[in-house]
């Protein structure tokens, strides 16, 4: 079981983390965004955000890490797939400008995986396989919302998740089977329910605005929980 969480608010990122924790304390993964560029942390068992942090962001400088404009987090729990932990099998997963970090189960990982194989970033853990997934579609279409809702509709299972852009900056949000809620006008979300927060509607893509949480495109759920 896994946890996903986010918002633009340092404090209220902190608070939804520690709620996420009891969703998995294996490892924690987090990208901080500050217009197009990020910075990323992966670790073993929980974070501490204690303290005056800096972190690189992509290389060019340090930057504390309560001035980011995005946090975006996850929290793992082991999986039969690894439970050692290593930097690659920890969330969130990347491919090209693609950041993914997925709460659920992928039923048809093993098709995916044969499809993507010439992508080296999917590896044992099938949350690897939608950011690649998504860069395929991609390749035959330079519409953003267009190449994440193929993708999605193609994904056979249970899926919460953040998708984000790092060529346009964008943080989408959407789920199949499994949870997630959001406060529509804070852009704040979490795999746990929250007060003020509503569940998102499955099928639904929705993109971060600075008017809140808005939809932006559709695609078909296939999860075995979906109900029409």
């Amino acid at each position: 079981m896994c946890g996903i969480f986010g918002s633009t608010d340092y404090k209220r990122y902190v608070a939804l983390y520690n709620k996420n924790k009891k969703r998995g304390s294996f490892s924690y993964g987090g990208l901080f965004i500050d217009n197009k560029l990020h910075a990323l942390i992966k670790t073993k068992g929980t974070f501490d955000f204690k303290g005056n942090l800096e972190l690189e962001i992509q290389g060019k400088k340090t930057k504390p890490l309560n001035t980011f404009q995005n946090y975006l987090g996850h929290t793992q729990a082991p999986t039969s797939a690894m439970r050692e932990y290593t930097h690659k099998t920890t969330h969130p997963f990347s491919n090209l400008n693609w950041y993914v970090a997925h709460n659920g189960v992928l039923s048809n990982f093993p098709e995916l995986k044969k499809k993507l194989k010439k992508y080296k970033s999917v590896n044992q853990v099938d949350s690897s396989a939608i950011p690649a997934l998504i860069t395929s579609y991609c390749a035959v279409s330079k519409k953003e919302v267009e190449c994440i809702c193929k993708a999605l509709t193609e994904l056979k299972g249970t899926f919460g998740l953040w998708i984000y852009s790092s060529k346009t900056g964008h943080v989408y949000l959407a789920r199949s089977g499994s949870t997630l809620y959001a406060d529509f006008i804070t852009n704040d979300f979490s795999s746990l329910p929250q007060t003020g927060f509503n569940p998102l509607q499955e099928g639904i893509l929705y993109l971060q605005t600075v008017e809140g949480l808005t939809s932006v495109g559709t695609f078909k759920p296939n999860s075995p929980f979906y109900t029409a």
